[in-house]
């Protein structure tokens, strides 16, 4: 039975100031501070580390460059698993918001904070979503190799492209004469490349970095920073699975592609894509046959659910099911649009602003996003009241408001159907404080646990492949001439370069039994027998 793949997010979230006129000072010194300051005091008990930003459920959270908190999953066995760890990220961000928010009240002056899901604003600024994928060492360097000729880059980036018709989040433009244009994706603006090493400028699609945090001789990590933040579970699933399957088969059977599943030119086809919502742009392949987003990405499903047929597990091919259902309901989505609100993000962020500008302006006719309604976007209304609000300012704050990770005020969460079939409540909240089950992080997160107590005792150290722990130089200067001269002092280095294995190095279970940090350690993290 074959191993599913090791896959993980990393998401960068916005982090507003309400009132929205505070100084950027106090946004940047006193919002964020408080943030993390709450973060110490509920999972470290105020310890002053945050054991190198990782938490006990075996993901890791800091601040990124521009004061964007960012939460990194754990290492997740499949698409279902990250799904769920994901979730539990934004389920712990509203925690800590809310806990921080009581705090904050106090304050003089008293502000709030927000977090969004989301990668634009309206200054033009940018964050990220980035996919990691555990892949083999000679398609890495075939996806990121400089060759402008690569078959198999070519193949995936056409893959990678035409997805943003289900992975887009939607991208409300306010234009300069002030009316409004609609976007499937908001990070495809921003991608200028196919690959660099690059993720802070000259965006690619595919980030060429070589940071496998594992063997290297067999595996590479794949880190994809092109494609939208979600707040959508289906849309999470169907991104993170469709691709683990098409790496899957570039691995094993690269010449199930046709020739005809390559983009001409692809940045400008992610433009194209984009910059319609009708789902109607073509785009020109190597054999000069032009295609939509919605034709390719039936394409690759169907050589995909060929490959799953005799190939996949039980989750590749519920994956590709689901993949179907979309694609299907794309298909109808010019007369049914409704079909998949609550499912894909763009789809239902592109429905709620347009029924809601159609019953205050009284306007029933056509698409909001297009003309004649453009003469309409510079006009106030009256929503209630003795308030006024032009349509494109609304419709620019509901953009914003869709991506509220507050599950009693984000507008997604007013209309997102609970698909308990993909995953339950239970399954994401027990993944705020506990690990996924069966990979590194599992041990990763038993370790933060257990060592989170010794905060003030040792030095401690974790990355994703590795964890330090040594005795304390405080510690050890007030100790006498006898007790330095015992040998007990502690200076541990664990590796995990296997990213499969959740069990300690041979040996370092009677250490740590020694050294009485850990007095019993459960079975399935103790050291394989030789």
């Amino acid at each position: 039975m074959k191993k599913p793949r090791i896959i993980g997010q990393e998401v960068e979230y916005a982090l507003a100031t309400i009132p929205y006129a505070l100084p950027d000072t106090l946004f940047r010194s006193d919002a964020a501070k408080c943030f993390f300051d709450t973060i110490r005091e509920r999972v470290f008990e105020n310890s002053d580390r945050l054991l190198s930003q990782f938490l006990p459920n075996g993901a890791r959270l800091y601040c990124d460059t521009g004061g964007h908190p960012e939460y990194a999953t754990p290492e997740c066995l499949g698409p279902k698993q990250l799904v769920c760890a994901e979730q539990a990220g934004d389920r712990f961000l509203e925690q800590i918001q809310s806990q921080a928010n009581r705090i904050l009240k106090e304050r003089k002056p008293a502000y709030q904070i927000r977090l969004y899901k989301n990668n634009t604003d309206n200054r033009g600024e940018t964050w990220g979503c980035h996919e990691n994928y555990l892949i083999k060492p000679r398609l890495f360097s075939e996806l990121t190799s400089p060759l402008d000729k690569n078959e198999l880059r070519n193949i995936f980036i056409s893959y990678l492209i035409s997805s943003v018709i289900y992975t887009g989040s939607g991208d409300v433009v306010k234009l300069s004469n002030n009316s409004l244009a609609f976007h499937v994706s908001q990070r495809a603006k921003s991608i200028t490349r196919i690959f660099s090493n690059s993720t802070t400028s000259n965006r690619p699609l595919i980030n060429s970095r070589d940071e496998a945090h594992a063997k290297t001789e067999e595996w590479r990590r794949l880190h994809l920073i092109a494609r939208d933040s979600n707040m959508s579970p289906l849309a999470v699933y169907l991104k993170f699975g469709t691709a683990s399957i098409i790496l899957e088969m570039l691995e094993t059977n690269p010449r199930l592609f046709g020739r005809n599943m390559v983009l001409r030119d692809p940045i400008e086809s992610l433009r194209y894509i984009s910059g319609d919502s009708k789902l109607k742009a073509v785009s020109v392949c190597s054999d000069y046959l032009e295609y939509t987003a919605l034709e390719f990405q039936k394409m690759f499903c169907e050589t995909a659910a060929r490959y799953v047929e005799q190939n996949g597990s039980k989750e590749d091919k519920e994956v590709v099911s689901r993949w179907q259902e979309v694609l299907d309901a794309l298909s109808r989505y010019a007369t049914e649009p409704e079909l998949l609100v609550g499912k894909i993000d763009w789809i239902t962020k592109k429905y709620l602003i347009s029924e809601k500008i159609r019953k205050i302006c009284k306007y029933f006719e056509g698409d909001v996003f297009l003309d004649p309604f453009f003469d309409y976007c510079g006009k106030r209304v009256e929503i209630k009241p003795n308030q006024f609000v032009s349509p494109a300012d609304l419709a620019m704050a509901m953009h914003y408001q869709y991506h509220d990770i507050r599950q009693d005020k984000g507008l997604f969460y007013l209309v997102s159907k609970n698909d308990e079939t993909l995953v339950s409540k239970e399954d994401v909240d027990s993944m705020i404080d506990d690990a996924p089950k069966g990979a590194r992080a599992e041990l990763r997160g038993f370790l933060v646990k257990e060592f989170k107590q010794y905060g003030e005792i040792y030095d401690m150290t974790f990355n994703w492949s590795y964890c330090c722990l040594q005795d304390n130089l405080m510690k050890i200067e007030q100790l006498s001439d006898v007790e330095k001269s015992d040998n007990r002092f502690l200076n541990l280095t664990f590796e995990f370069p296997n990213p499969y294995e959740r069990r300690l190095p041979l040996g370092y279970d009677e250490v740590l039994k020694f050294h009485k940090i850990i007095d019993e350690i459960p079975e399935q993290f103790r050291p394989a027998a030789k």
